[in-house]
């Protein structure tokens, strides 16, 4: 909701400016950003508002570089792992609470391991903070001991996944670097350089092993 005073006086800055007034919001239920222009929004009594499902079909977030990251390859696993085989997870199915220290993860693509660096760590970012059908966790035994646990991704859009925008996936992890366990902030800003999220899908990125393509949807008037 916007008071329509506040929404006025940044439309006479626009107009001084010869630019058009565009405003960028962030729905947290959705976890999807939209770029809209004025005139989406409605008037109701002395503010403007707006809704998701209203706003979605307008936004204009292709401007800004948005593109939602498809990958190729429908079926993905995450495997985390102890190095020391003698150790244990521990899994509380009651309180639904995993107690373990982990020292690695594989990464595998239609039953190919994922080795190259980048790609690793792009793939990790995709599975952990993107959209897929559904996740099944199961337990990696070794001598009757749980000493790691694998995730097995499944397509959206079978043969493809719809990882979601690249917006998207970004808030998500902006918002993990800066809040608690318990989903509280903990941090209103990140010391570090913006430029560190290009390394999830940079645009001069290609791999046979996961291969990933952009789609910008465009609904500029």
């Amino acid at each position: 909701m916007l008071k329509m005073d506040y929404v006025e006086k940044l439309k006479r800055y626009a107009d001084i400016n010869q630019l058009p007034l565009k405003f960028a919001i962030y729905f947290s239920r959705w976890k999807m950003w939209i770029l809209i222009p004025l005139e989406v929004l409605q008037k109701i009594d002395n503010s403007y508002v707006i809704d998701y499902t209203t706003a979605a079909p307008y936004s204009q977030m292709n401007r800004l570089g948005d593109a939602f990251i498809i990958t190729q390859k429908p079926k993905m696993e995450l495997h985390l792992f102890s190095e020391n085989k003698n150790k244990t997870v521990s899994i509380c199915r009651k309180e639904n609470k995993i107690k373990w220290d982990i020292d690695g993860y594989k990464i595998f693509s239609d039953g190919i391991e994922i080795t190259n660096k980048k790609e690793k760590i792009i793939s990790y970012y995709l599975l952990t903070h993107g959209k897929w059908k559904n996740v099944i966790m199961e337990e990696i035994k070794n001598d009757n001991n749980v000493n790691g646990l694998k995730f097995t991704y499944s397509g959206n859009l079978e043969p493809f996944n719809n990882c979601g925008p690249y917006s998207r996936i970004i808030s998500s992890v902006f918002n993990q670097l800066t809040t608690d366990i318990s989903g509280n902030v903990s941090s209103l800003s990140l010391d570090i350089d913006p430029m560190i999220f290009n390394i999830f899908a940079p645009k001069d990125y290609q791999s046979e092993i996961l291969p990933i393509l952009r789609l910008h949807i465009s609904h500029d008037n």
